[in-house]
Parts: C-alpha cells; sequence; structure tokens
C-alpha cells in the first residue's frame, strides 16, 4: 500500500494517505541463528536490569491528546492549520491519542488506526514513523513527510478557538460515571434533557452528578469548552449555573475533566461528558 508523493502538496489528501498506507517499510527480519542470539542478550540483560525507580514510572511527557497542526512535504511550504481545515483535515477527524500503556489510536481524517510507540518510535499498522515532542508541539515524520500535531490543552490550542478546554475528539476514559440532572430530566442511558427558559432567562441551575470519581483529583467542569467551575468529586452532586452562551437556545455539551497534575496543562487522565438543550418557550 506504499504511496510516495512526487510533487508538491497540492491536495492534502495525499500527504494523509502516507499516515494510512505509505511511510517506512519495517527492516527485513534477521536470520534465525541472529534472532536467537538477541533474545538471549535480551533475556540477560532483563535479568540483572535494576528495580524500577519512582522516576521511571511517572507518566512519560509524551502521553496525551493532540490535534493536527501542519503537514510538510520534503523541502516544500508546510500546509498551515488553517488551510488544512478548509481542506476538510480538522482536528476532529485528523489527530493522535498517545497512552501511557505504549499505545497509540491515530485518527486520520476519519479513519481509525491503532499502533504503538516509545523511544521516539512509532508503528502504526505496518508504517513505520520517528517522533520528537517540543513545547507540546509533537512532530511526526516518515520518509519525507513531515506531520505536527499540537498537545490539546497548551496555551496555543486554547487560543486559536479562544475555548478553555480546546476542541477535540476527546473519548470516555478513567474511573467513574457522570449525568446531568435537570429540571427537564437527567442524561443518564445517553438521553437529552431539554429545558424550556424564557428568551429573556439570566441563570438557571443544574445538578452534574458523579460516582466512583478519584476525589484526590481536581475536577474541571466545562460548558461548551469554556470553564464553569472546579471542584472536588467524588461520589456526589454538585449544582452548576447556566447563564449566558450557556443558557442560548440550541444543544450544550458538558464535560468533567481530571488531569494528572490538577492543571489543564497536564496530562488528561478522566473524561466525562453528557449534553442538554435549551428552547424558548
Amino acid at each position: 500500500m506504499n504511496k510516495k508523493i512526487t510533487t508538491a502538496m497540492v491536495i492534502v489528501a495525499m500527504s494523509m494517505s502516507i499516515m494510512a498506507c505509505g511511510g517506512t517499510q519495517k527492516e527485513t527480519s534477521a536470520p534465525a541463528e541472529t534472532q536467537a542470539q538477541t533474545s538471549i542478550a535480551i533475556e540477560s540483560a532483563a535479568s540483572t536490569e535494576a528495580p524500577e525507580t519512582a522516576a521511571e514510572s511517572e507518566t512519560p511527557a509524551e502521553v496525551g491528546y493532540y490535534t493536527i497542526y501542519s503537514s510538510q512535504s520534503g523541502s516544500d511550504e508546510a500546509i498551515v492549520k488553517e488551510t488544512l481545515e478548509s481542506m476538510g483535515v480538522t482536528a476532529d477527524n485528523t489527530n493522535l491519542t498517545l497512552d501511557a500503556d505504549g499505545t497509540v489510536t491515530m485518527m486520520n481524517v476519519g479513519e481509525k488506526l491503532t499502533g504503538t510507540w516509545g523511544d521516539g518510535k512509532m508503528s502504526v499498522e505496518g508504517t513505520d514513523y520517528t517522533y520528537s515532542l517540543e513545547d507540546n508541539m509533537f512532530t511526526l515524520k516518515s520518509g519525507d513527510v513531515t506531520f505536527v500535531f499540537e498537545k490539546a490543552g497548551s496555551e496555543a490550542a486554547s487560543a486559536d478557538t479562544g475555548k478553555d478546554l480546546p476542541d477535540g475528539d476527546y473519548s470516555d476514559m478513567g474511573a467513574g460515571t457522570m449525568y446531568l440532572n435537570t429540571a427537564g430530566g437527567t442524561s443518564e442511558n445517553g438521553n437529552i434533557p431539554v429545558l424550556f427558559e424564557s428568551s429573556d432567562i439570566v441563570t438557571d441551575q443544574m445538578d452534574v452528578n458523579t460516582s466512583d470519581f478519584d476525589n484526590t483529583k481536581l475536577s474541571y467542569i466545562y460548558i461548551d469548552g469554556m470553564l464553569n467551575t472546579k471542584e472536588q468529586l467524588g461520589d456526589a452532586q454538585c449544582g452548576i449555573t447556566l447563564e449566558k452562551d450557556a443558557l442560548a437556545e440550541g444543544t450544550h455539551k458538558v464535560e468533567v475533566v481530571q488531569y494528572d497534575t490538577n492543571e489543564p496543562d497536564g496530562t488528561m487522565v478522566t473524561y466525562k461528558t453528557a449534553s442538554y438543550e435549551i428552547q424558548y418557550k
């Protein structure tokens, strides 16, 4: 399935296809005798390896969620995010999720791919890459093509949309459950409760119910990407105030997030979401 970019990158799909199909081919397997010798050497080294230190057990800096920032072929000029978005390559459909267990989920223009990462190398369904992380910018290379992804939660990512929680294709993670309790019902089982409000409404209330949350972590509650409040949640019912844009007619998303450092620049360890709808009466 190897594909090569032969001229300037005029269609972004040409570059993105390398993420799914092209890239550096894996090396031919070594002879069986060499493999056996290597295996013995590895086992010997493992048997004398020192116990894991506290520093080694910390979450790697690369762990997190990243969205596409730019794409470049060889020495051609990089295609920046705004241009990529106009071509249909967005943060929602092109992103990376690096987990602490060494696995990676890659969304390649809406196509879900999986693989492994570690020590500056990544392999996704038969394609090999090298990577580096600097100042929340994750550079991924395959052949002569370079992709740059931006870590969600970084100041630059937040500034792009003006939201406290950058847009992203986040998935449910972490222990516990969360649902909304409103005058129009709850969000349990995927339900979207409807609140009938006057068009001149100023404030309203709803409850965020959580169970089995890690109460040693601070929980950030966002509505449509904007921070509403911060609470210490475990088995709890937390009242939140709806005002301004959170009371605009339409469907709104509530997201509850915890970070390993208790700060938004840390790695996301818990993510739960639910929605509610405002209809004017």
